[in-house]
């Protein structure tokens, strides 16, 4: 083994500088780099023993003050930390919550990125497919992150920063060209004033040394992983110039095929200390670094699929019996006819209050996969590859007329099962209305194996592009005493995300017989419109995209930072008890000026830029009106072949194949343009045979003669008058060049943040070195910039204009705060008057004690009526007992903690989404049916038609009953009162343009929403954690390393959404809860949602912000999502030297977690959504968790200069496909209460062997 060489500072620090440890990670390097490496070591070999490029054996290397070890200690945490006071500190004299992770824990564990360490680490989360939680909140539709190995939680509040070497960084760090990671739990002003309230996780890269040694690692892994990397240290100059390059090269494949991640970097540093600047006690250093990487995945999904499918196998309330339709049986509540109005959730038309027996609550309310009503759906038979079919499945002319000529009798758009939570809505089940159903997911892998396939197949991607910069100027003088420090960071980084299907899967399944194009004459001999063209891919499984989900966002930053302090050991200048107690102090001053710009767009996949695509839903439409969001074609893609008159369990469902994509092309349609020879008068009569008379064809105790008889149609209606269905070219543009992308972008957001930072630190180490006080100031002015474009805005109405879309010349917002620390520590064993008591006792005692506050400058966010809200901030207090035995052996601290944050970024998931949805069609349909400003571009000229349902809440097509036109005048008052009530700035803020604007006839078109999300807009909450935190480090013997920590959290929210929206939501649920609240959308039958159901359950919409809102609230006082009280983590390795199994070593770890709260029962009245509330007493428990790791490894010294290393480990050893509960599922009749609904995939055992050669 090689020698240690003892470092020394001058602020009286000593560590020990060895050969690096074992125990990383790669795999097959290639040939040349073997060979360069083995070059590499011959000359190191060939080195004269005189020549001084490295330390003499006795030689003390002097670290500068603003630097920490490299990271070769032996034990699985650092002695020394910049956290204290910016400045190169003993660990034990810092009285914040810092814990710093060596190399030599990252080899044992074969850690090498966020997600292998923070389930190691004291009080952090961290999500991925191995990680110990999902991070998806608890909404009904649960959507995982793009970036799940960036999801963090420490204490159980919120995310913490990611930096590296202090500077707040996009890129994710790995051990390839790391030393250590430092972990601050809480906010620390000393570290920075701005930042996370939950803390930082700080990565230190390797930096040159002045001693010529190198590192091969390599690495092959489970499901066929590979990793390669070379670590190389040369002295150019001695003891003045050294550099150091490190490559990575990572393939990581999953379990889920075929998932994969390709990591590739460079990274170096270079060291100057110039003789001539590095004498008479001054000291001179340059330090330059830079890292360049590109990571390209298609990362595992977290989540099984949401189950769309297995309801159709299901007999009585469980599902359809294996049930098909055509489009005309789904909506049909006019005819009475058997087996018609499964998609209609209310009574028949015509005939009073009688229900319809065949509605479905598995039907009601759903939509065919993603597909939007109406609009065109390319149909991949096999999965992907070329579409097989490309049809608008629904005669348009059924719902908007015809040039006043009247309206067309057609079968209605197709539908599918839908989801657990519109099920429970629509079966009427207990506090449905109030929205605390979820969707339930796929949780049999026979049907589809979530485990080992990766939905998506070939078709997401993720793109991680980044280059960073750094450089450093130190100087010293006075040996040390004066220091400053002078830092350069500059970083790139884009991240990129391209799918078709989004952060929610659905797997759904095909209950349509035939397409749309049969006619009402296949109701004399049976179904009506029963005899149109066969659907081939009836009874198949499919997933569905419209737009895909597509988005970047592209991260730009630079910082400057000096670094300057004094520091005095008055003790050289007060002899006797005097200097004793006085001691030594330090001050520490620090400015830095930090800019960050980031530009975050979404866009569609694939959409139509060509105008004759817009009549294709409403000939009415004026193109210049609308934007490629108006139709937006949906693609099907079927798995599988047909799987009726058989089962979903064993179905064996497959993935994407290929890479299917929409072309142009011919698309089948309806065309409504009148066609009927000169003779035929629309007025005339038509017998409309869907229509019947017969008892036989009715449903049981349905009413003859109640229905419109088949003769009282007229030829306007008839479909067989218009050209009917036919063919038309669509010319549509893909996202696949950067015009086309900008092109079809939806969204683009651009921020930029301006921050200037003052600190002022003092530290005191005064009687005899055993009472540390630190005290911390600082200063922080922000300046936001931001500009937001969301298409349908004003300004772009149908593109997104990128010519004029730059940082604002002003600021958004401007904020600064002050900010403090403070911390004390004792160590009473070395207090005078008790060290010579306690001298000859085997351990010492520290007592420590923080306080400090920080806040991050987001000076861009807004307020639900885009005021600027306060920056977040935070505080914690830590108290806590060191206990250490005096040979360093044993080291045990136990701290209680109290974090609290205010203003922090909510979590909120799809509520900004799900209320901007719901606002724009309240505002829309409200205007739709206001007769006072009917007459405007849109709607005005369907009054001429025959079907008043389009624009009156009316059963009938043509006669509106006084009680809907009564309910209709007093719905349109209540929103009217709502709309007039509220603060005028929500609606400039959310692109409505004015109050008057909103109430003219310039809108009423229900397929444009203009409204927009406000840039900046932001949910915010406050949220304490109270715990403890025990950590234990030992070495019983120098071959036995052990690190165990717990930590017990309780993580409770509150103020969820702050003064402003908590105000706007209580006027909207008083009108949703009033006569507002019978708002029809989309159509004027009673049958349909109004804005009241669509606002608490999602019916028809992207999601229900009635219930985000409740679910938000209502967990005020209660635990975080996935919240698990106590963690456990134990991690120790032992070292053979003696014997036989000399050079082996043996480790393993233990990660338990408590169960983990999922939900809580509901209270309440179950009809009354308003009055819903939470047990939060006795909330529902998912299982405990116990994680075992295991590894076993050998080394030996192959040759003079070159030592080998290999490494099996096994994590979670024993665990093979299981499921972690999430969310829990509402009151269902024979479901034991508490059954959860949504899942998160438990990681599973992996191996991975590591052979390491160092030279």
């Amino acid at each position: 083994m090689k020698s240690s060489q003892p470092i020394r500072t001058t602020l009286g620090i000593s560590v020990s500088l060895s050969s690096p440890r074992k125990g990383s990670s790669c795999s097959l390097i290639p040939a040349f780099l073997i060979a360069a490496t083995v070059a590499m070591t011959s000359v190191n070999a060939q080195t004269p023993a005189s020549a001084p490029t490295e330390p003499a054996k006795d030689e003390v290397v002097v670290l500068s003050p603003f630097e920490v070890t490299s990271g070769t200690e032996k034990t699985y945490t650092a002695a020394t930390t910049l956290a204290g006071n910016r400045l190169n500190t003993d660990l034990r004299d810092v009285g914040s919550s810092v814990s710093v992770y060596t190399s030599q824990l990252l080899n044992d564990i074969g850690a090498t990125n966020n997600t292998s360490l923070l389930q190691y680490t004291l009080g952090s989360e961290v999500g991925g497919i191995y990680g110990n939680f999902a991070g998806t909140g608890d909404a009904a539709a649960l959507s995982e992150p793009d970036r799940p190995s960036q999801t963090t939680r420490i204490r159980g509040l919120a995310a913490a920063d990611n930096t590296r070497d202090f500077f707040v960084s996009q890129i994710p760090w790995d051990s390839y060209n790391i030393d250590r990671i430092d972990l601050q739990r809480g906010p620390n002003a000393i570290l920075f004033g701005e930042g996370s309230p939950a803390g930082i996780i700080n990565a230190g890269t390797k930096q040159a040394q002045f001693k010529n040694k190198g590192e091969v690692e390599l690495r092959v892994g489970s499901f066929g992983s590979t990793r390669e990397s070379l670590d190389i240290n040369q002295v150019i100059v001695p003891k003045q110039v050294a550099i150091r390059l490190d490559l990575l090269n990572d393939d990581e494949k999953y379990e889920q095929k075929p998932a994969l991640s390709r990591d590739k970097r460079v990274s170096g540093a270079v060291r100057f200390e110039p003789e001539a600047l590095n004498k008479n006690g001054f000291r001179f250093i340059v330090r330059a670094g830079f890292e360049s990487g590109r990571i390209d995945s298609n990362n595992p999904r977290e989540l099984p699929p949401q189950d769309q499918i297995t309801p159709f196998f299901g007999t009585g309330a469980t599902g359809t019996k294996q049930a098909t339709y055509n489009g005309w049986q789904l909506w049909d509540n006019q005819t009475g006819r058997i087996g018609s109005g499964v998609a209609r959730p209310t009574n028949y038309a015509n005939a009073g209050s009688m229900p319809i027996p065949y509605s479905s609550p598995w039907i009601e309310n759903s939509s065919f996969g993603n597909a939007n009503a109406n609009n065109p759906v390319a149909f991949f038979g096999n999965g992907g590859g070329a579409q097989t079919a490309y049809w608008v499945t629904s005669a348009t002319q059924q719902y908007q007329g015809n040039n006043q000529i009247g309206y067309v009798t057609a079968p209605g758009s197709w539908a599918s099962i839908a989801p657990t939570s519109i099920w429970a809505v629509n079966s009427g089940l207990p506090y449905s209305g109030a929205g605390i159903f979820k969707n339930n997911m796929i949780t049999d892998p026979s049907a589809f194996s979530f485990y080992k396939k990766l939905i998506d197949g070939d078709t997401k991607h993720e793109a991680q592009q980044f280059r960073r910069a750094t450089f450093n100027v130190a100087e010293t003088a006075l040996k040390d005493q004066v220091g400053v420090s002078f830092d350069y960071n500059k970083e790139n980084y884009k991240y990129t995300h391209t799918a078709l299907l989004g952060g929610n899967v659905a797997l759904f399944i095909d209950p349509m017989a035939v397409y749309n194009n049969g006619t009402s004459d296949a109701g004399l001999t049976g179904v009506p419109y029963s005899n149109g063209a066969p659907n081939p891919n009836v009874g198949r499984p499919f997933v569905s995209t419209t737009g895909g989900s597509n988005n970047s966002n592209e991260t730009r930053s630079e910082d400057k930072r000096v670094t300057a302090y004094v520091t005095r050991d008055l003790r050289k200048d007060l002899e006797g008890w005097l200097g004793r107690i006085v001691g030594k102090h330090t001050v520490t001053g620090l400015w830095s000026d930090s800019s960050q710009t980031t530009d975050t767009r979404g866009w569609d996949s694939y959409g139509y830029l060509d105008p004759n695509a817009y009549n294709l839903q409403d000939p009415h439409l004026d193109p210049t009106t609308v934007n490629f969001t108006t139709v937006e074609p949906a693609m099907v893609m079927y798995l599988g072949p047909s799987l009726l008159g058989k089962s979903a369990t064993g179905a064996n469902i497959p993935v994407i194949s290929g890479t299917p994509a929409i072309g142009s092309g011919l698309v089948t349609y309806f065309n409504d343009t009148w066609n009927a020879p000169a003779s035929v008068n629309p007025s005339a009569p038509w017998t409309n045979n869907a229509y019947t008379t017969d008892p036989s064809k009715l449903a049981p105790g349905y009413p003859v003669g109640n229905n419109p008889l088949p003769a009282s149609f007229t030829q306007a209606n008839n479909p067989a008058n218009y050209v009917g269905w036919t063919t038309k070219q669509l010319n549509i543009t893909q996202a696949n060049s950067a015009a086309n992308r900008d092109s079809l972008t939806t969204s683009a957001a651009l921020n930029r943040a301006d921050t200037i930072s003052q600190a002022l630190v003092w530290q005191g180490k005064m009687l005899d070195d055993s009472l540390i006080a630190t005290f911390g100031w600082r200063k922080d002015t922000a300046k936001a910039y931001g500009i937001s474009r969301n298409i349908g805005d004003t300004a772009d109405s149908q593109q997104i204009d990128f010519g004029t879309y730059g940082v604002p010349s002003g600021p958004n917002g401007i904020i600064s705060v002050n900010s403090r620390s403070e911390s004390f520590v004792a160590h009473l064993m070395d207090m005078p008057g008790l060290k010579n008591l306690t001298k000859n006792l085997p351990f010492e005692v520290s007592l420590t004690y923080s306080q400090s506050t920080n806040f991050q400058p987001l000076a861009g966010r807004v307020d639900v009526y885009g005021a600027q809200i306060a920056p977040p901030s935070g505080k914690t207090i830590d108290r806590g007992i060191v206990l250490a035995t005096r040979d360093g052996k044993y080291s045990l601290k136990i701290g209680h903690y109290v974090t609290s944050e205010s203003n922090i970024t909510s979590n909120a998931g799809s509520f900004a989404n799900d209320f901007n949805w719901w606002m724009g069609g309240v505002v829309n349909f409200t205007n739709m049916f206001d007769p006072s400003i009917q007459g405007g571009p849109v709607w005005g000229p369907l009054k001429g038609g025959s079907n008043i349902e389009q624009y009156a809440f009316s059963d009938d097509v043509a006669v509106q009953s006084p009680a809907l036109k009564a309910q209709q005048a007093s719905a349109i008052a209540g929103v009217r009162a709502f709309e007039n009530a509220v603060d005028p700035r929500f609606w400039k803020a959310w692109g409505f343009g004015s109050l008057s604007y909103i109430q003219s006839n310039q809108t009423g078109n229900p397929y444009v929403v203009a409204n927009s999300i406000p840039n900046g807009f932001t949910i915010t909450e406050d949220g304490v954690s109270k715990g403890t935190e025990i950590e234990l480090n030992a070495n019983p013997i120098p071959n036995w390393r052990l690190t165990f920590n717990a930590s017990k959290e309780n993580a409770v929210r509150s103020n969820i959404g702050g003064a402003a929206l908590n105000g706007l939501m209580n006027q909207v649920s008083s009108m949703v809860n009033g006569n507002g609240g019978l708002m029809h959308f989309w159509w004027g039958t009673s049958d349909v949602p109004n804005d009241r159901l669509v606002f608490y359950t999602g019916v028809g919409a992207p999601g229900a912000v009635g219930a985000d809102w409740a679910n938000l609230k209502l967990v005020e006082g209660a635990a975080a999502p996935e919240i698990r009280a106590w963690h456990y983590n134990l991690v120790t390795n032992y070292d053979f030297t003696h014997e036989v199994l000399r050079g082996f070593n043996v480790g393993g770890g233990v990660r338990y977690q408590s169960a983990v709260t999922i939900g809580y029962p509901p209270l309440g009245d179950p009809a009354n959504p308003a009055s819903l509330a939470f047990n939060l007493a006795n909330p529902y428990k998912g299982p405990s968790e116990t994680n075992l790791d295991a590894w076993i490894g050998y080394h030996r010294k192959l040759f003079k200069n070159i030592d080998w290393n290999i490494q099996l480990n096994v994590t979670n050893l024993g665990k093979h496909d299981y499921l972690i509960p999430v969310t829990v599922q509402g009151p269902i009749t024979g479901q034991t209460a508490g059954t959860p609904a949504g899942y998160r995939i438990g990681p599973t055992q992996t191996f991975a062997l590591t052979s390491r050669f160092e030279f």
